[in-house]
């Protein structure tokens, strides 16, 4: 298990309740998301950056308001520590109001050419 030094997220939304505040939870704790670019209006695209610097048991992304937040496409981009990265995307998919979507994905295991 290798420790988590950045996260970069890409969400493209395509319905989110008005003026919410998406956030991660990184091991039960939420994180501040950093580096933000963009929104979460209807066809926007929301950047951020999140700096953990531990190692990862859940990762999820938080929905805290009532609503239903369409997401049309969601890719995260982990960065290790020693700075091997790996991305995990997900399509379009809807996270109900007051939930968590886990979006922990362990790296992919080592390949052996032949």
């Amino acid at each position: 298990m290798a420790v988590i030094a950045r996260m970069n997220l890409k969400i493209v939304t395509d319905a989110a309740p008005p003026d919410m505040q998406p956030a991660v939870e990184f091991n039960g704790e939420r994180l501040q998301l950093g580096e933000l670019r963009g929104g979460i209006g209807p066809g926007e695209i929301l950047e951020a950056t999140l700096l953990p610097s531990r190692f990862a048991h859940s990762v999820l992304l938080v929905n805290p308001d009532d609503g239903i937040w369409s997401i049309r496409e969601l890719a995260i981009r982990y960065v290790t520590g020693d700075e091997q990265a790996y991305d995990v995307s997900f399509g379009s998919i809807d996270v109900p109001g007051c939930s968590n979507l886990d979006i922990w994905r362990d790296p992919p295991g080592p390949v052996y050419v032949l």
